[in-house]
């Protein structure tokens, strides 16, 4: 296994479980992370990719992505079960 492939997982599972631990207590906190996480994953990797910082640049702008599709996801689901992972019996 590559070891940017390696840096994308780690930082993709990470900012997941913000997103799935915001989720679980509350449905707007999950979708408002959902939505900020991805934007600062995406910032961080322009920034640097401008600054020459170009493996970690790729990471954060292909985790960003990935946390988007999941996130929306994960959250979406919680919404149609009842309002959050908290509530699922």
């Amino acid at each position: 296994m590559s070891e940017v492939f390696k840096k994308i997982l780690v930082v993709s599972v990470i900012a997941l479980l913000v997103i799935i631990l915001a989720c679980a207590s509350d449905i707007g906190a999950g979708m408002a992370s959902v939505l900020v996480i991805p934007v600062l994953l995406l910032m961080a990797g322009l920034i640097l990719l401008i600054t020459k910082v170009e493996p970690w640049g790729k990471v954060f702008l292909i985790s960003s992505g990935i946390v988007l599709l999941l996130g929306f996801s994960v959250c979406t689901a919680a919404f149609m079960m009842g309002g959050g992972l908290g509530n699922m019996h």
